[in-house]
């Protein structure tokens, strides 16, 4: 599509949406029930977790589009909703310019509709269908565009009160894990076509599951193919009353595919990660703590690999509510001269554990994370962050995720840290139909990283989410 097209089909889908958003809420605001739930409070960012059913189908007050009756005699229940986001990044220069990159500056938008069909208490289908494009780049990302794509699209079906059985394209991260969580960066979210048994009860949360990746593309309900990958797993999360304020939590995941892709690496491969996880919030504290191995093997090589990930927060009951926070985590690399391939592979596009801005990939990286944040205005929170990194071996590179060459080769000599940088975060969130997202942040190269070429980098983001 010629880039003058491109861009006038963007401002169209942006006007439309935007547009359509804001009188849908608008619309619920004004008929929203007195003596109800609150309208915000059942919004949330992973819109399937929504429940309506508080809503009177006969009520001519009630949300519009919420838990609207159907089928048999009315039994029946369905409920439509949307969500759009627009995200301006701007990075002088991209990659630290070790390539020869210079800036980047790019808008993404993405759009998603959904409707939710309740089928008495034991059935229930959730579809999601969604578009997205981006302007600003030549060369769009594998995640930056699709015209329409089925973003989710599964059925539950609930084996007992406890017990729920799901099939079809859904999340399979959602859990306490930083070593696991994606991060919402892209336009395009991490999904697997896959069949997951859930069990929820009091003290306990457990998932066992097996899918495949799911990759849009650019086209009209097109997948990406990018060789396959499946992956099965059991996740258990819970508490014990012996033990009030702590939670833990056991990951086991094996992943077999045909080529790795964050980071880009050669298969075919099997992979298998042990997370363990523990936390504890006792106000004003709250610790976390998680470790990770991978075993398996790659062509020519076994795996060994290791990650982790530590956080701990201090909350001040005072005026402003501040938190001081210190995170330390880290994942492995290639030691030069060993049998084993010892990088640690992440599972999805971007990991909330290592880094701040995705500007390298979870692999042969140790960092420090000095964080301070506070109220400055009701229903707006800043942050100031700090961030030093150093390399977990000289013998494994440094790079960008996803990306095909390093910014900083295995085998270039130095000590002491590669990274320095400063980052300032806000988020305004009136309600939860609108949120707002900002953050600047400076990037310095130091060590092997500076010698290597590597150039200061400036960053800076705002994005805009609205939900009905």
């Amino acid at each position: 599509m010629p880039r003058a097209a491109r861009s006038e089909n963007m401002q169209l889908h942006l006007l439309a949406s935007g547009g359509l958003a804001l009188v849908l809420a608008q619309t619920a605001a004004a008929q929203a029930p007195a003596g109800a739930p609150d309208f915000d409070s059942a919004l949330k960012a992973d819109r399937w977790l929504e429940d309506w059913s508080w809503v009177r189908p006969d009520d001519p007050q009630a949300p519009a589009f919420k838990n609207i009756a159907f089928g048999p005699e009315d039994q029946w229940r369905l409920t439509f909703g949307g969500e759009g986001r627009i995200r301006a990044e701007t990075r002088d220069p991209a990659e630290f310019g070790i390539p020869g990159a210079g800036a980047v500056n790019a808008a993404n938008f993405r759009g998603l509709a959904h409707a939710d069909a309740r089928f008495g208490e034991d059935v229930r289908l959730f579809v999601q269908v969604g578009s997205w494009g981006q302007e600003g780049r030549a060369v769009p990302r594998i995640f930056d565009e699709a015209e329409v794509a089925v973003q989710r699209a599964f059925a539950d079906v609930k084996l007992t009160p406890e017990a729920t059985l799901r099939l079809g394209r859904q999340d399979l991260f959602r859990s306490s894990s930083r070593l696991l969580f994606p991060v919402d960066i892209f336009n395009y979210q991490l999904v697997h076509d896959a069949a997951a048994l859930r069990y929820r009860g009091d003290h306990l949360r457990v998932q066992v599951f097996h899918g495949e990746r799911f990759l849009t593309g650019p086209g009209v309900f097109e997948k990406r193919d990018l060789g396959g990958e499946t992956l099965t797993g059991a996740f258990v999360e819970g508490s014990l009353d012996s033990l009030p304020g702590h939670e833990f939590g056991a990951f086991v995941l094996h992943q077999e595919t045909d080529a790795g892709a964050f980071p880009r690496r050669p298969g075919p491969e099997a992979r298998t990660s042990w997370i363990a996880r523990v936390s504890r919030k006792a106000a004003p504290w709250t610790l976390s703590a998680e470790a990770g191995l991978q075993t398996g093997n790659v062509p020519g090589a076994d795996i060994s690999a290791w990650a982790f990930a530590t956080e701990v927060t201090r909350t001040l009951d005072i005026p402003r509510k501040p938190a001081l926070t210190m995170r330390i985590d880290g994942a492995s690399g290639n030691e030069a001269g060993t049998d084993d391939n010892e990088t640690w592979a992440t599972l999805a596009p971007v990991m909330g554990y290592l880094g701040r801005t995705g500007d390298y990939t979870a692999t042969n990286v140790i960092g420090a994370y000095p964080e301070v944040s506070f109220d400055v205005a009701p229903d707006l929170r800043l942050s100031l962050g700090g961030e030093v990194t150093w390399r977990a071996s000289r013998g494994a590179a440094v790079s960008a995720p996803g990306a095909a060459a390093p910014y900083l080769p295995a085998g270039v000599p130095g000590d002491g840290p590669v990274i320095y940088g400063a980052i300032l975060k806000g988020r305004w969130a009136p309600s939860a139909r609108w949120e707002v997202n900002g953050e600047l942040s400076w990037l310095e190269p130091a060590g092997a990283l500076k010698d290597f070429g590597g150039e200061g980098r400036f960053n800076g983001v705002v994005s805009l989410t609205t939900r009905f």
